[in-house]
């Protein structure tokens, strides 16, 4: 299975515009790919789409459960990877 890895700006325009970001939401609610986020992800999400969108607490708190829901939590290791 393909796993995948989204940012906040990918999250933030799913769930506000649709497009080939909400794609890839609808092929992970599928089964067809795995997406794996981390809990800073999910947090700067909830911040940018409050702070920047609007949205209410209620919206908030139902995404962070569907997002932990749909997607493999992952703790993300400092430095993999970069040479050090």
């Amino acid at each position: 299975m393909t796993r995948v890895t989204l940012d906040t700006n990918e999250i933030v325009s799913a769930f506000n515009f649709g497009g080939r970001a909400a794609q890839i939401i609808d092929d992970a609610l599928a089964g067809e790919i795995e997406i794996a986020i981390s809990e800073p992800i999910i947090k700067e999400t909830m911040r940018v789409l409050r702070e920047k969108f609007d949205w209410q607490p209620y919206r908030l708190h139902a995404l962070g459960g569907r997002l932990r829901e749909t997607c493999t939590v992952v703790e993300p290791k400092r430095g993999a990877d970069r040479g050090r």
